[in-house]
């Protein structure tokens, strides 16, 4: 992101210019500032990592959000309209825009995954981890927040991958139409139309669940599928994976691929 223009450059997609960023997304630009401090504080490996696991959670959030209490997917939402006008999607949408809008709470969740000192807490004993979980609750905007038991993203970070070290890029090509490193819109496909059904009413295709743009995009593989993971069949079944704590047994990793 460029801060001194306001321009939301990434994760590119191709074909999309950058986005400008007016003063209603001004929690945008000063989430940029915020991401040099773990970047100054813990290096550029735990940084990125951490970035990368706040956008992951987010999208599990995004999709998953319990109904029964307010939390960051309304400001997500209400920033998606504003980068994705209604009625515009068919022309605006941009999985990059996707993730300008959830970025502020992934830099806000990643001041603690990058910090050792919270990661030790979340791999701890149960008082520690639930110092760290009362942490991401007021970043949530939920105080007393707990993880699910068997079907969070949080939980499983804490359990699985909080202990390992950070997860590094999968490629060390530049982001380059090149190298065929900037995918269509993941989730938002539009078939061509002939000519003739150009002149007539179009059908705008729907916004598609936000937080699955950002959990199937290429940009967040190295969490999703970390050097230590285990072995899924297909993305569906690494998603799930990404979120269960419970073990996973090679008839449900076959199951979930075919579904």
């Amino acid at each position: 992101m460029c801060i001194r223009h306001r321009y939301w450059i990434g994760p590119p997609d191709a074909g999309q210019p950058a986005t400008p960023l007016g003063p209603e997304l001004a929690s945008i630009v000063q989430a940029q500032r915020r991401h040099l401090r773990p970047l100054r504080r813990y290096g550029t490996a735990a940084t990125y990592d951490a970035v990368l696991t706040g956008f992951l959670l987010c999208g599990h959030l995004w999709t998953d959000w319990p109904g029964e209490w307010d939390g960051p997917w309304q400001r997500w939402t209400r920033r998606t309209e504003i980068l994705i006008p209604p009625g515009a999607e068919s022309s605006q949408f941009s999985a990059a825009r996707i993730f300008a809008a959830a970025y502020p709470e992934a830099v806000s969740l990643a001041d603690l995954i990058a910090s050792p000192a919270w990661r030790s807490l979340a791999a701890g004993d149960p008082a520690q981890q639930q110092q760290f979980t009362a942490a991401i609750g007021q970043r949530l905007g939920r105080p007393g927040y707990q993880p699910a038991d068997t079907a969070d993203a949080i939980a499983h970070w804490m359990k699985y991958d909080s202990w390992q070290p950070p997860s590094r890029p999968h490629t060390t090509f530049p982001q380059t139409r090149r190298y065929g490193s900037s995918p269509a819109p993941c989730g938002y496909h539009q078939q061509a139309e002939p000519p003739a059904a150009r002149t007539q009413h179009p059908v705008v295709p729907a916004l598609p669940p936000r937080g699955r743009v950002i959990r199937h995009h290429g940009h967040i593989r190295p969490v999703l599928i970390r050097d230590w993971s285990r072995s899924m069949d297909g993305i569906a079944a690494t998603i799930w994976a990404s979120q269960t704590t419970l073990p996973l047994e090679p008839d449900d990793r076959l199951k979930l691929a075919t579904s």
